[in-house]
């Protein structure tokens, strides 16, 4: 079927992603998101991509996935908690840690994954704490 192109090309861009081949992951994952550009789960592969074929740095073109991810699908936490990721991962620890306690503060408070956020945002913290010495 048609409509299962962009989730079969996220499959196949993973399998590409967890061999540490990058590049061809994000160039499947475009093809997925020019199918369609409201797939805020391939723009977010898109973006995690990027940055791990740019061996962390958080590139302009991945900020702009990043930021189309969030578009497509505000409610979804994985494109501020991996954009937050790559923030700190880039040295800026308190837009990181500004854009954590955003998804921390909106986020539901049964959702399995809070508990992880506060904890990293305590890790953030320390960290910013000691680049502040």
């Amino acid at each position: 079927c048609s409509s299962d192109l962009p989730s079969n090309l996220l499959v196949i861009a993973d399998a590409f992603a967890r061999n540490g081949q990058y590049a061809d992951a994000a160039g499947v994952v475009l093809g997925a998101v020019e199918k369609n550009p409201n797939d805020g789960e391939a723009w977010l592969s898109l973006a995690n991509n990027l940055v791990g074929h740019a061996e962390g740095a958080l590139t302009p073109a991945a900020e702009y996935a990043y930021g189309r991810a969030m578009q497509a699908d505000p409610d979804q936490p994985g494109p501020a908690f991996f954009l937050g990721l790559a923030l700190a991962g880039n040295g800026k620890l308190t837009e990181g840690r500004t854009l954590w306690a955003d998804l921390l503060a909106r986020a539901p408070k049964d959702a399995e994954w809070v508990e992880d956020l506060k904890g990293r945002l305590q890790e953030i913290g320390q960290l910013e704490e000691t680049a502040e010495k």
